[in-house]
Parts: structure tokens; sequence; C-alpha cells
């Protein structure tokens, strides 16, 4: 995150700023960590929109996401598999030469 979200735990608060927002879509849920290690997660929510790099969430939230928070796309409720906004990005980010190696 690059903007604290929320500033004393009551108060609520519907957007966040994040560095790079292309990995999100909407009605994606994502998961937010402490930082800088991101291992202990302080909330979970679903996006309702994105503009630039502002995620306007889909439930007002008054957790305090303080600047350094680490913001995750979470996986689909099987657990396992993530969601098409991610893997939008993981399939733009190999060259089209080696995707022919994931034919059988």
């Amino acid at each position: 995150m690059t903007v604290q979200s929320g500033t004393d735990g009551v108060a609520t608060y519907t957007t966040i700023e994040v560095a790079d927002a292309s990995i999100f879509g909407p009605e994606q849920e994502i998961s937010t960590y402490t930082g800088p290690d991101g291992l202990a997660r302080l909330s979970t929510t679903s996006i309702g929109s994105i503009s630039g790099n502002t995620i306007t969430i889909s439930i007002p939230r008054s957790t305090v996401l303080p600047v350094g928070s680490i913001v995750r796309p979470s996986v689909t409720p099987d657990g396992v598999h993530p969601y098409g906004a991610v893997i939008d990005r993981v399939v733009g980010g190999i060259p089209q030469s080696e995707k022919v190696k994931f034919n059988p």
C-alpha cells in the first residue's frame, strides 16, 4: 500500500491505494498483510472497482492498513486456483515462443 487506509480503527473507509493494481480485478477477493514480511493477515475483502491504482472495496472497513501493508490477491474458494486477473498477468508475462511448451 502506498497510502494508509483507516485512521483510528473505528472510522470506516472504502478505498485503498496500491503501487500496481494491474494484478487485481473487480469482484476479486484480496487479503492485506503486515509489511514488510507479509505474514500476519490484517484484512480480507472484495474489490468493488478499480481506477488507476485506487481500489474501491465492496464493504467499508475500519481496520487501519498502514503504508507498506502487502495486498495480495486471494485464491478461489477451493483454496488452490488464482482468480482470472492473476492468470491474465501470468499469461501476459510469458513470451509466445514459450507458451507452445504447454501444449502436450
